[in-house]
């Protein structure tokens, strides 16, 4: 649905080289997008694909246009549900860092993604990376840091809902 209702032509659709990656979508605003835009884009669909499950520490990512996403697939060829073909020339992220961070802004609205993205925004934020900690366990310490550090009460389904997955703390900011 992300990709047939919201994707709009100046659009670029970013996935990671591997298999059961999330779909993600870099919204054209008024500018084009930057180099550094992409960068943080592909961190991101780097983060949210099989890739932080499986602990590697950087995935290859790609991003195309919108007129390059089909469900057509190839004579004699099937696509599995939610599967997509891509046809052309990809723009490669090679080596992307899997990085996540994850903040809270002035009103207790959890705020994830790359550090550019959250520190813009964020009243206090930590870095995650991969590790054995539940996201619950995570979610639970994330609170504590940013309770005491900001005295804002987070919500702890939000903070579980925005995690990748298990991991740990890294640092904080």
């Amino acid at each position: 649905l992300l990709v047939k209702k919201q994707m709009e032509k100046n659009d670029l659709y970013f996935h990671a080289d591997i298999q059961g990656a999330a779909h993600c979508i870099l919204k054209e605003g008024k500018e084009k997008a930057s180099m550094k835009d992409k960068k943080e884009a592909a961190i991101f669909a780097g983060v949210l694909s099989k890739a932080w499950q499986a602990r590697l520490a950087s995935i290859d990512v790609y991003s195309v246009l919108p007129e390059q996403v089909s469900k057509k697939a190839q004579s004699g060829e099937s696509l599995g549900a939610g599967a997509f073909m891509i046809y052309g020339q990809r723009e490669w992220f090679k080596k992307i860092p899997l990085e996540f961070w994850i903040g809270i802004n002035e009103e207790g609205i959890v705020i994830s993604g790359p550090l550019n993205a959250v520190k813009k925004q964020a009243k206090v934020f930590a870095l995650i990376e991969e590790g054995n900690e539940s996201k619950a366990e995570l979610a639970k310490k994330l609170r504590g840091i940013f309770e005491k550090k900001t005295g804002i009460k987070t919500s702890l389904d939000e903070l579980i809902a925005m995690l990748p997955g298990e991991g740990r703390i890294k640092n904080t900011g």
